[in-house]
Protein backbone atom coordinates (compact mmCIF):
# COMPACT_ATOMS: atom_id res chain seq x y z
CA UNK A 1 0.00 0.00 0.00
CA UNK A 2 1.15 3.45 -0.68
CA UNK A 3 1.78 6.13 1.02
CA UNK A 4 -0.69 8.01 -0.31
CA UNK A 5 -3.59 5.31 0.37
CA UNK A 6 -2.11 4.52 3.98
CA UNK A 7 -2.38 8.31 4.82
CA UNK A 8 -5.97 8.12 3.73
CA UNK A 9 -6.87 5.19 5.59
CA UNK A 10 -5.46 6.73 8.78
CA UNK A 11 -7.55 10.05 8.51
CA UNK A 12 -10.72 7.77 7.68
CA UNK A 13 -10.23 5.87 10.75
CA UNK A 14 -9.71 9.14 12.81
CA UNK A 15 -12.63 10.79 11.11
CA UNK A 16 -14.65 7.62 12.20
CA UNK A 17 -13.71 7.70 15.80
CA UNK A 18 -14.60 11.33 16.32
CA UNK A 19 -18.09 11.99 16.86
CA UNK A 20 -18.82 15.94 16.37
CA UNK A 21 -22.47 15.87 17.08
CA UNK A 22 -23.78 13.65 19.30
CA UNK A 23 -27.84 13.01 19.35
CA UNK A 24 -30.52 10.97 21.09
CA UNK A 25 -30.81 7.80 19.64
CA UNK A 26 -33.07 4.97 20.22
CA UNK A 27 -32.03 1.50 18.94
CA UNK A 28 -35.21 -1.19 18.99
CA UNK A 29 -33.96 -4.77 19.04
CA UNK A 30 -36.94 -7.45 18.90
CA UNK A 31 -36.08 -10.98 18.69
CA UNK A 32 -35.58 -12.95 21.81
CA UNK A 33 -32.40 -14.89 20.57
CA UNK A 34 -29.03 -13.67 21.88
CA UNK A 35 -27.40 -14.21 18.19
CA UNK A 36 -29.98 -11.39 16.57
CA UNK A 37 -29.55 -9.16 19.63
CA UNK A 38 -25.77 -8.87 18.96
CA UNK A 39 -25.24 -6.87 16.21
CA UNK A 40 -27.28 -3.99 17.29
CA UNK A 41 -26.34 -4.36 21.10
CA UNK A 42 -22.75 -3.78 19.47
CA UNK A 43 -23.54 -0.94 17.45
CA UNK A 44 -25.62 0.48 20.01
CA UNK A 45 -22.69 0.13 22.62
CA UNK A 46 -20.12 1.99 19.99
CA UNK A 47 -22.50 4.77 19.63
CA UNK A 48 -23.11 5.30 23.48
CA UNK A 49 -18.51 5.18 23.55
CA UNK A 50 -18.75 7.58 20.93
CA UNK A 51 -20.93 10.25 23.21
CA UNK A 52 -24.37 9.51 22.06
CA UNK A 53 -27.25 8.83 23.83
CA UNK A 54 -28.97 5.61 23.69
CA UNK A 55 -32.19 4.42 24.59
CA UNK A 56 -32.01 0.35 23.72
CA UNK A 57 -35.44 -1.60 23.74
CA UNK A 58 -33.57 -5.68 24.15
CA UNK A 59 -34.27 -8.70 25.26
CA UNK A 60 -30.64 -8.37 26.01
CA UNK A 61 -29.86 -5.93 28.73
CA UNK A 62 -26.43 -5.32 29.76
CA UNK A 63 -25.24 -7.04 32.79
CA UNK A 64 -23.22 -3.94 33.86
CA UNK A 65 -24.03 -0.20 33.57
CA UNK A 66 -22.77 1.60 30.23
CA UNK A 67 -22.41 5.01 29.96
CA UNK A 68 -25.12 7.07 28.00
CA UNK A 69 -26.55 3.81 27.80
CA UNK A 70 -30.75 3.07 29.15
CA UNK A 71 -32.45 0.11 28.30
CA UNK A 72 -35.67 -0.94 28.22
CA UNK A 73 -35.74 -4.37 29.74
CA UNK A 74 -38.20 -7.07 27.29
CA UNK A 75 -36.18 -10.31 27.96
CA UNK A 76 -40.03 -11.77 29.40
CA UNK A 77 -40.77 -12.17 25.60
CA UNK A 78 -38.39 -15.65 25.86
CA UNK A 79 -40.98 -16.84 27.69
CA UNK A 80 -43.49 -16.12 25.32
CA UNK A 81 -41.14 -17.35 21.99
CA UNK A 82 -41.56 -21.03 23.96
CA UNK A 83 -45.27 -20.55 24.22
CA UNK A 84 -45.72 -20.18 20.71
CA UNK A 85 -44.75 -23.74 19.97
CA UNK A 86 -48.05 -24.65 21.92
CA UNK A 87 -49.71 -22.19 19.95
CA UNK A 88 -48.75 -21.97 15.96
CA UNK A 89 -46.19 -24.83 16.17
CA UNK A 90 -43.29 -22.91 16.33
CA UNK A 91 -39.89 -24.37 17.76
CA UNK A 92 -36.18 -23.47 17.43
CA UNK A 93 -35.28 -26.99 18.54
CA UNK A 94 -35.70 -28.72 15.70
CA UNK A 95 -35.46 -29.19 11.51
CA UNK A 96 -38.11 -26.81 9.82
CA UNK A 97 -38.35 -26.87 6.06
CA UNK A 98 -38.66 -23.22 4.62
CA UNK A 99 -41.71 -23.41 3.44
CA UNK A 100 -43.08 -24.49 7.15
CA UNK A 101 -41.01 -21.41 8.35
CA UNK A 102 -42.86 -19.27 6.20
CA UNK A 103 -46.53 -20.13 7.02
CA UNK A 104 -45.71 -20.00 11.14
CA UNK A 105 -43.91 -16.40 10.50
CA UNK A 106 -47.06 -14.18 10.18
CA UNK A 107 -48.20 -15.45 13.10
CA UNK A 108 -45.19 -15.46 15.47
CA UNK A 109 -44.03 -11.90 14.25
CA UNK A 110 -47.75 -10.56 15.34
CA UNK A 111 -47.90 -12.23 18.22
CA UNK A 112 -43.68 -11.47 19.62
CA UNK A 113 -44.97 -7.74 18.44
CA UNK A 114 -48.25 -7.66 20.05
CA UNK A 115 -46.58 -9.30 23.30
CA UNK A 116 -43.62 -6.43 23.70
CA UNK A 117 -45.71 -3.44 22.57
CA UNK A 118 -47.67 -4.64 25.14
CA UNK A 119 -45.35 -4.67 27.85
CA UNK A 120 -45.79 -2.23 30.85
CA UNK A 121 -42.40 -0.24 30.73
CA UNK A 122 -42.93 -0.68 26.91
CA UNK A 123 -46.01 0.96 27.17
CA UNK A 124 -44.77 3.79 29.73
CA UNK A 125 -42.03 4.83 27.16
CA UNK A 126 -44.87 4.73 24.62
CA UNK A 127 -46.93 7.45 26.66
CA UNK A 128 -44.11 9.39 26.72
CA UNK A 129 -42.45 9.22 23.05
CA UNK A 130 -44.64 12.38 21.96
CA UNK A 131 -42.57 14.45 24.11
CA UNK A 132 -38.95 13.26 23.52
CA UNK A 133 -36.93 13.99 20.43
CA UNK A 134 -34.58 11.52 18.63
CA UNK A 135 -32.38 12.30 15.93
CA UNK A 136 -32.50 8.89 14.47
CA UNK A 137 -33.93 5.18 15.12
CA UNK A 138 -32.00 2.18 14.83
CA UNK A 139 -34.48 -1.09 14.19
CA UNK A 140 -33.56 -4.94 13.77
CA UNK A 141 -34.32 -5.35 9.77
CA UNK A 142 -37.29 -8.45 10.30
CA UNK A 143 -40.72 -7.79 9.70
CA UNK A 144 -41.93 -5.64 12.88
CA UNK A 145 -43.30 -2.99 11.15
CA UNK A 146 -45.63 -2.02 13.94
CA UNK A 147 -43.20 -0.94 15.98
CA UNK A 148 -42.44 1.54 13.58
CA UNK A 149 -45.23 2.99 14.89
CA UNK A 150 -43.53 4.21 17.81
CA UNK A 151 -40.77 5.87 15.19
CA UNK A 152 -44.16 7.56 13.78
CA UNK A 153 -44.82 9.24 17.53
CA UNK A 154 -41.62 10.72 18.03
CA UNK A 155 -42.05 12.79 15.02
CA UNK A 156 -40.60 10.47 12.68
CA UNK A 157 -37.02 10.49 12.82
CA UNK A 158 -34.75 8.76 9.94
CA UNK A 159 -35.06 5.17 10.66
CA UNK A 160 -32.14 3.01 9.78
CA UNK A 161 -32.34 -1.04 9.75
CA UNK A 162 -29.74 -3.28 10.76
CA UNK A 163 -29.72 -6.85 8.91
CA UNK A 164 -29.86 -9.84 11.53
CA UNK A 165 -29.35 -12.48 8.36
CA UNK A 166 -27.77 -12.34 5.37
CA UNK A 167 -29.48 -10.44 2.39
CA UNK A 168 -33.57 -11.47 2.25
CA UNK A 169 -34.82 -10.65 -1.32
CA UNK A 170 -38.96 -9.41 0.75
CA UNK A 171 -36.51 -7.35 3.00
CA UNK A 172 -33.70 -5.86 0.65
CA UNK A 173 -37.00 -4.39 -1.90
CA UNK A 174 -37.96 -2.34 0.77
CA UNK A 175 -35.16 -0.48 -0.10
CA UNK A 176 -35.25 -0.78 -3.77
CA UNK A 177 -32.36 -3.51 -4.65
CA UNK A 178 -33.68 -5.17 -7.27
CA UNK A 179 -34.33 -8.98 -6.86
CA UNK A 180 -33.39 -11.95 -9.24
CA UNK A 181 -34.27 -14.99 -8.36
CA UNK A 182 -32.24 -16.67 -11.35
CA UNK A 183 -28.57 -15.91 -9.40
CA UNK A 184 -30.10 -14.33 -5.80
CA UNK A 185 -30.58 -17.40 -3.69
CA UNK A 186 -33.44 -16.90 -0.97
CA UNK A 187 -32.13 -16.84 2.39
CA UNK A 188 -34.47 -19.58 3.56
CA UNK A 189 -32.97 -21.87 0.44
CA UNK A 190 -30.40 -24.58 0.56
CA UNK A 191 -28.68 -23.44 -2.68
CA UNK A 192 -25.73 -20.54 -3.85
CA UNK A 193 -25.74 -18.52 -6.18
CA UNK A 194 -25.02 -21.10 -8.59
CA UNK A 195 -28.25 -23.22 -8.95
CA UNK A 196 -29.11 -25.10 -12.18
CA UNK A 197 -33.15 -25.14 -13.51
CA UNK A 198 -34.75 -27.07 -10.91
CA UNK A 199 -33.07 -25.21 -8.13
CA UNK A 200 -34.02 -21.65 -9.75
CA UNK A 201 -37.47 -23.11 -10.09
CA UNK A 202 -37.86 -23.74 -6.35
CA UNK A 203 -35.85 -20.03 -5.79
CA UNK A 204 -38.22 -18.60 -7.65
CA UNK A 205 -41.07 -20.27 -5.90
CA UNK A 206 -39.35 -19.48 -2.42
CA UNK A 207 -38.84 -15.48 -3.53
CA UNK A 208 -43.39 -15.19 -4.95
CA UNK A 209 -44.30 -17.50 -1.77
CA UNK A 210 -42.09 -14.96 0.76
CA UNK A 211 -44.31 -11.85 -1.39
CA UNK A 212 -47.17 -12.96 -1.56
CA UNK A 213 -47.24 -13.78 2.58
CA UNK A 214 -45.75 -10.49 3.07
CA UNK A 215 -48.49 -8.72 1.55
CA UNK A 216 -51.52 -10.77 2.24
CA UNK A 217 -50.79 -12.25 5.61
CA UNK A 218 -48.06 -10.69 7.46
CA UNK A 219 -49.08 -6.92 6.60
CA UNK A 220 -52.62 -7.01 7.47
CA UNK A 221 -51.07 -8.44 10.85
CA UNK A 222 -48.77 -5.92 11.65
CA UNK A 223 -51.09 -3.12 10.57
CA UNK A 224 -53.84 -4.31 12.93
CA UNK A 225 -51.15 -4.46 16.01
CA UNK A 226 -49.85 -1.00 14.34
CA UNK A 227 -53.82 0.65 14.77
CA UNK A 228 -53.96 -1.14 18.46
CA UNK A 229 -51.39 0.53 19.51
CA UNK A 230 -50.74 3.77 17.73
CA UNK A 231 -54.19 4.53 16.43
CA UNK A 232 -55.85 4.71 13.57
CA UNK A 233 -54.04 7.98 12.10
CA UNK A 234 -50.94 6.37 11.36
CA UNK A 235 -49.19 5.49 8.23
CA UNK A 236 -49.66 1.89 6.80
CA UNK A 237 -47.21 -0.49 7.79
CA UNK A 238 -46.14 -0.97 4.35
CA UNK A 239 -45.53 2.66 4.02
CA UNK A 240 -43.45 2.78 6.92
CA UNK A 241 -41.61 -0.11 5.81
CA UNK A 242 -40.76 1.24 2.53
CA UNK A 243 -39.49 4.86 4.66
CA UNK A 244 -35.99 3.60 5.83
CA UNK A 245 -33.48 5.81 5.12
CA UNK A 246 -30.41 3.59 5.40
CA UNK A 247 -30.05 -0.36 5.71
CA UNK A 248 -26.71 -1.88 7.43
CA UNK A 249 -26.17 -5.26 6.22
CA UNK A 250 -23.16 -7.07 8.53
CA UNK A 251 -22.95 -9.78 6.33
CA UNK A 252 -19.88 -9.42 3.35
CA UNK A 253 -18.70 -11.59 0.25
CA UNK A 254 -17.07 -14.09 2.73
CA UNK A 255 -19.96 -15.07 4.01
CA UNK A 256 -22.63 -13.95 1.26
CA UNK A 257 -22.99 -13.67 -2.45
CA UNK A 258 -22.15 -10.17 -4.65
CA UNK A 259 -25.35 -8.38 -5.76
CA UNK A 260 -25.89 -4.87 -7.27
CA UNK A 261 -27.55 -2.73 -4.45
CA UNK A 262 -28.43 1.03 -4.38
CA UNK A 263 -26.59 3.57 -2.36
CA UNK A 264 -29.23 3.15 0.80
CA UNK A 265 -27.75 -0.57 1.17
CA UNK A 266 -24.71 -0.54 2.72
CA UNK A 267 -22.84 -3.77 3.44
CA UNK A 268 -20.47 -3.80 6.51
CA UNK A 269 -18.12 -6.14 7.57
CA UNK A 270 -19.78 -7.93 10.79
CA UNK A 271 -19.29 -5.56 13.70
CA UNK A 272 -20.33 -7.98 17.10
CA UNK A 273 -16.92 -10.05 16.86
CA UNK A 274 -14.18 -8.80 18.98
CA UNK A 275 -10.69 -8.25 17.69
CA UNK A 276 -9.02 -9.32 20.61
CA UNK A 277 -11.01 -12.28 22.78
CA UNK A 278 -11.00 -12.33 26.56
CA UNK A 279 -7.90 -14.50 27.76
CA UNK A 280 -9.49 -18.04 28.19
CA UNK A 281 -10.48 -19.15 31.92
CA UNK A 282 -7.22 -20.54 33.21
CA UNK A 283 -9.20 -24.69 33.50
CA UNK A 284 -10.53 -24.08 29.65
CA UNK A 285 -6.69 -23.04 28.77
CA UNK A 286 -5.03 -26.10 30.30
CA UNK A 287 -7.41 -28.53 28.88
CA UNK A 288 -6.96 -26.74 24.93
CA UNK A 289 -3.23 -26.44 25.82
CA UNK A 290 -2.70 -30.37 26.76
CA UNK A 291 -4.96 -31.64 23.71
CA UNK A 292 -2.52 -33.62 21.88
CA UNK A 293 -4.09 -32.95 18.44
CA UNK A 294 -5.58 -30.07 19.14
CA UNK A 295 -9.49 -29.09 19.77
CA UNK A 296 -12.69 -29.57 17.56
CA UNK A 297 -15.56 -26.88 19.70
CA UNK A 298 -19.38 -28.23 19.33
CA UNK A 299 -22.38 -25.91 19.79
CA UNK A 300 -25.69 -25.56 18.23
CA UNK A 301 -26.09 -22.20 18.46
CA UNK A 302 -28.05 -20.08 21.20
CA UNK A 303 -31.30 -21.13 20.04
CA UNK A 304 -31.17 -24.98 19.56
CA UNK A 305 -30.41 -26.36 23.24
CA UNK A 306 -28.48 -29.27 23.29
CA UNK A 307 -31.21 -31.20 25.78
CA UNK A 308 -33.18 -31.23 22.52
CA UNK A 309 -30.94 -33.13 20.37
CA UNK A 310 -32.75 -36.35 20.11
CA UNK A 311 -30.77 -39.20 22.60
CA UNK A 312 -29.77 -41.67 19.33
CA UNK A 313 -28.34 -38.94 18.06
CA UNK A 314 -26.45 -37.92 21.31
CA UNK A 315 -24.92 -41.59 21.31
CA UNK A 316 -24.15 -41.27 17.52
CA UNK A 317 -21.70 -38.08 18.64
CA UNK A 318 -20.30 -39.94 21.98
CA UNK A 319 -19.44 -42.91 19.68
CA UNK A 320 -17.81 -40.89 17.47
CA UNK A 321 -15.97 -38.54 19.58
CA UNK A 322 -14.18 -41.97 21.13
CA UNK A 323 -12.96 -42.60 17.87
CA UNK A 324 -10.90 -39.80 18.25
CA UNK A 325 -8.80 -39.97 21.06
CA UNK A 326 -6.22 -37.91 20.51
CA UNK A 327 -8.51 -34.74 20.04
CA UNK A 328 -10.28 -33.04 22.51
CA UNK A 329 -14.21 -31.79 22.32
CA UNK A 330 -16.15 -29.02 23.69
CA UNK A 331 -19.98 -29.42 23.50
CA UNK A 332 -22.09 -26.49 24.22
CA UNK A 333 -24.96 -28.65 26.46
CA UNK A 334 -27.56 -26.70 28.19
CA UNK A 335 -28.49 -29.94 30.78
CA UNK A 336 -29.64 -29.60 34.33
CA UNK A 337 -27.96 -32.51 35.66
CA UNK A 338 -24.45 -34.40 33.92
CA UNK A 339 -24.64 -36.62 31.54
CA UNK A 340 -23.58 -40.33 31.46
CA UNK A 341 -21.31 -42.06 29.45
CA UNK A 342 -19.42 -39.09 28.63
CA UNK A 343 -16.47 -39.84 26.60
CA UNK A 344 -13.12 -38.87 28.17
CA UNK A 345 -12.25 -35.86 25.53
CA UNK A 346 -15.43 -34.29 25.77
CA UNK A 347 -15.52 -31.61 28.01
CA UNK A 348 -19.35 -30.24 28.57
CA UNK A 349 -20.96 -27.12 29.62
CA UNK A 350 -23.71 -24.76 29.16
CA UNK A 351 -22.23 -21.99 28.02
CA UNK A 352 -18.25 -21.38 26.61
CA UNK A 353 -16.64 -18.01 26.04
CA UNK A 354 -17.20 -19.12 21.58
CA UNK A 355 -14.77 -16.28 20.10
CA UNK A 356 -12.41 -17.04 22.55
CA UNK A 357 -11.94 -20.74 21.77
CA UNK A 358 -12.08 -20.34 18.40
CA UNK A 359 -9.57 -17.72 18.07
CA UNK A 360 -6.76 -20.55 19.95
CA UNK A 361 -4.50 -21.78 17.35
CA UNK A 362 -5.22 -25.68 18.82
CA UNK A 363 -9.26 -25.21 17.38
CA UNK A 364 -8.95 -26.88 14.14
CA UNK A 365 -12.98 -27.09 13.29
CA UNK A 366 -16.10 -26.00 14.65
CA UNK A 367 -19.25 -28.18 14.49
CA UNK A 368 -22.40 -25.33 14.17
CA UNK A 369 -25.47 -24.94 13.20
CA UNK A 370 -24.40 -22.46 10.84
CA UNK A 371 -26.09 -19.43 11.91
CA UNK A 372 -25.23 -15.95 10.76
CA UNK A 373 -23.31 -15.15 13.46
CA UNK A 374 -21.38 -18.45 14.82
CA UNK A 375 -20.54 -18.86 10.78
CA UNK A 376 -19.04 -14.93 10.33
CA UNK A 377 -16.75 -15.81 13.40
CA UNK A 378 -15.88 -18.98 12.00
CA UNK A 379 -14.96 -17.11 9.06
CA UNK A 380 -12.73 -14.49 10.78
CA UNK A 381 -10.80 -17.01 13.19
CA UNK A 382 -9.79 -19.17 10.13
CA UNK A 383 -11.59 -22.13 11.54
CA UNK A 384 -13.30 -24.92 8.88
CA UNK A 385 -17.16 -25.77 9.73
CA UNK A 386 -19.14 -29.00 9.91
CA UNK A 387 -22.67 -27.36 9.54
CA UNK A 388 -25.56 -29.04 10.72
CA UNK A 389 -28.47 -26.67 9.53
CA UNK A 390 -31.66 -27.00 11.41
CA UNK A 391 -33.75 -23.97 10.05
CA UNK A 392 -34.30 -20.25 8.57
CA UNK A 393 -30.98 -19.15 7.05
CA UNK A 394 -28.66 -22.06 8.39
CA UNK A 395 -28.83 -24.18 5.12
CA UNK A 396 -28.26 -20.86 3.47
CA UNK A 397 -24.85 -20.31 5.44
CA UNK A 398 -24.03 -24.00 4.82
CA UNK A 399 -24.44 -23.96 1.07
CA UNK A 400 -21.64 -21.11 0.63
CA UNK A 401 -19.20 -23.06 2.91
CA UNK A 402 -19.68 -25.70 0.80
CA UNK A 403 -19.23 -23.82 -2.34
CA UNK A 404 -16.05 -22.16 -1.02
CA UNK A 405 -14.51 -25.41 0.12
CA UNK A 406 -14.46 -24.23 3.46
CA UNK A 407 -16.23 -26.91 5.42
CA UNK A 408 -18.70 -29.28 5.04
CA UNK A 409 -22.64 -29.75 6.02
CA UNK A 410 -24.74 -32.69 7.17
CA UNK A 411 -28.29 -32.72 7.90
CA UNK A 412 -29.16 -33.58 11.24
CA UNK A 413 -32.35 -36.62 10.40
CA UNK A 414 -30.30 -37.79 8.27
CA UNK A 415 -26.69 -38.23 10.56
CA UNK A 416 -25.32 -41.28 11.36
CA UNK A 417 -22.00 -42.87 13.26
CA UNK A 418 -20.28 -43.30 9.85
CA UNK A 419 -21.18 -40.36 7.89
CA UNK A 420 -20.54 -37.77 11.17
CA UNK A 421 -16.96 -39.61 11.38
CA UNK A 422 -16.26 -39.61 7.74
CA UNK A 423 -17.00 -35.92 7.67
CA UNK A 424 -14.87 -35.01 10.76
CA UNK A 425 -12.00 -37.21 9.82
CA UNK A 426 -11.90 -36.10 6.22
CA UNK A 427 -11.88 -32.29 7.56
CA UNK A 428 -9.05 -33.03 9.85
CA UNK A 429 -6.69 -34.50 7.43
CA UNK A 430 -7.77 -32.72 4.16
CA UNK A 431 -5.62 -29.31 4.48
CA UNK A 432 -8.26 -27.29 1.67
CA UNK A 433 -11.06 -27.12 3.95
CA UNK A 434 -8.31 -24.81 6.19
CA UNK A 435 -6.72 -23.53 3.17
CA UNK A 436 -10.14 -21.93 1.79
CA UNK A 437 -10.99 -20.81 5.55
CA UNK A 438 -8.05 -19.11 5.41
CA UNK A 439 -8.80 -16.77 2.01
CA UNK A 440 -12.55 -16.85 3.29
CA UNK A 441 -11.04 -14.89 6.52
CA UNK A 442 -8.41 -12.99 4.57
CA UNK A 443 -11.65 -11.55 2.43
CA UNK A 444 -13.67 -10.62 6.30
CA UNK A 445 -10.80 -9.27 7.60
CA UNK A 446 -9.63 -6.93 4.54
CA UNK A 447 -11.54 -3.63 5.67
CA UNK A 448 -10.23 -0.10 5.07
CA UNK A 449 -11.66 1.02 8.78
CA UNK A 450 -12.87 -1.52 10.93
CA UNK A 451 -16.77 -2.45 10.13
CA UNK A 452 -18.24 -1.19 13.70
CA UNK A 453 -16.87 2.17 12.85
CA UNK A 454 -18.09 2.24 9.36
CA UNK A 455 -21.55 1.47 10.96
CA UNK A 456 -21.55 3.85 13.80
CA UNK A 457 -20.39 6.40 10.92
CA UNK A 458 -23.27 6.22 8.77
CA UNK A 459 -25.83 5.73 11.69
CA UNK A 460 -23.84 9.39 12.05
CA UNK A 461 -23.92 10.35 8.34
CA UNK A 462 -27.69 10.04 8.52
CA UNK A 463 -28.17 12.20 11.08
CA UNK A 464 -26.04 14.51 9.62
CA UNK A 465 -27.89 15.04 6.85
CA UNK A 466 -31.68 14.35 8.64
CA UNK A 467 -32.38 11.26 7.19
CA UNK A 468 -30.04 11.19 4.26
CA UNK A 469 -33.02 11.27 1.48
CA UNK A 470 -30.44 11.92 -1.31
CA UNK A 471 -29.21 7.89 -0.79
CA UNK A 472 -32.50 6.52 -1.93
CA UNK A 473 -32.73 5.82 -5.63
CA UNK A 474 -36.55 6.68 -7.39
CA UNK A 475 -37.91 3.58 -7.99
CA UNK A 476 -38.71 3.79 -3.91
CA UNK A 477 -41.15 6.54 -5.16
CA UNK A 478 -43.01 4.71 -8.32
CA UNK A 479 -45.73 2.02 -8.64
CA UNK A 480 -44.46 -1.74 -9.89
CA UNK A 481 -46.31 -0.73 -13.62
CA UNK A 482 -43.27 2.32 -13.74
CA UNK A 483 -40.77 0.61 -12.21
CA UNK A 484 -40.71 -2.71 -14.42
CA UNK A 485 -41.86 -0.65 -17.54
CA UNK A 486 -44.60 -1.69 -18.01
CA UNK A 487 -46.67 1.04 -19.48
CA UNK A 488 -43.59 1.92 -21.84
CA UNK A 489 -43.93 -1.78 -23.43
CA UNK A 490 -47.07 -1.40 -23.27
CA UNK A 491 -47.19 1.47 -25.01
CA UNK A 492 -44.55 0.40 -27.72
CA UNK A 493 -46.57 -2.95 -27.93
CA UNK A 494 -49.86 -0.48 -28.97
CA UNK A 495 -47.99 1.36 -31.34
CA UNK A 496 -46.39 -1.72 -33.06
CA UNK A 497 -50.05 -3.00 -33.28
CA UNK A 498 -51.18 0.43 -34.43
CA UNK A 499 -48.64 0.62 -37.54
CA UNK A 500 -49.31 -3.06 -38.40
CA UNK A 501 -53.11 -2.23 -38.25
CA UNK A 502 -52.56 1.11 -40.46
CA UNK A 503 -50.59 -1.21 -42.84
CA UNK A 504 -53.32 -3.81 -42.55
CA UNK A 505 -55.38 -1.00 -43.79
CA UNK A 506 -53.21 0.38 -46.47
CA UNK A 507 -52.88 -3.20 -48.04
CA UNK A 508 -56.56 -3.84 -48.12
CA UNK A 509 -57.55 -0.41 -49.71
CA UNK A 510 -54.71 -0.99 -52.12
CA UNK A 511 -55.99 -4.54 -52.77
CA UNK A 512 -59.58 -3.17 -53.78
CA UNK A 513 -58.69 -0.76 -56.18
CA UNK A 514 -57.52 -3.28 -58.49
CA UNK A 515 -59.84 -3.65 -61.32
CA UNK A 516 -60.92 -7.23 -61.24
CA UNK A 517 -64.11 -7.01 -63.26
CA UNK A 518 -62.28 -7.10 -66.65
CA UNK A 519 -60.09 -10.09 -65.76
CA UNK A 520 -63.21 -11.36 -65.20
CA UNK A 521 -64.79 -10.99 -68.11
CA UNK A 522 -61.29 -12.13 -69.80
CA UNK A 523 -62.11 -15.47 -68.15
CA UNK A 524 -65.61 -15.73 -69.31
CA UNK A 525 -64.47 -14.66 -73.35
CA UNK A 526 -61.83 -17.95 -72.87
CA UNK A 527 -64.29 -20.28 -71.82
CA UNK A 528 -67.08 -19.53 -74.30
CA UNK A 529 -64.01 -19.96 -77.37
CA UNK A 530 -63.15 -22.97 -75.76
Amino acid sequence: MGFKNKFITILLSMLMVTSSNAGNILSIIVFPSYSHQQPLLALSEKLARRGHNLTVLTTNPPKKPIPNYTYIDMSSAYKNLKEMDEKFGFNLQREMSAVEIFKKLPQVYSELCDYELGLPQVQAFISKAASMKFEAVLIENLYYSSFHGLTHKLGSPPVIGVHTFVPWSALDEFMGVKVNPSYMPHVFSHHSDSMNFFERCFNTFLYWYNWYLVEYELFPYQEAILKKYFGTNTPSAREMEFNKSLLLVPADLSVAYPMSIPPNYVRTGTFHIQPSPEPLPKDLKQWIDEAEQGIVYFSLGSNMQGTSVPQEKREIFFKTIRRFPKIRFFWKYEAESPLSNVPSNLLIRKWFPQQSILVHPKCRMFISQGGLQSTEEAIYYAVPLLVIPLFADQPHQAAKIEKEGAGLSLLLSRLTEDNFYDAINNMLTEPKFKSNMNRLSSLSKDQMVPALDEAAWWVEYVIRHKGARHLRPQNLNMNWIQVQLVDVYGAIVAAVLFVLYIIYKLIKSIVSLIPLGKSKKGKKAKSKKS
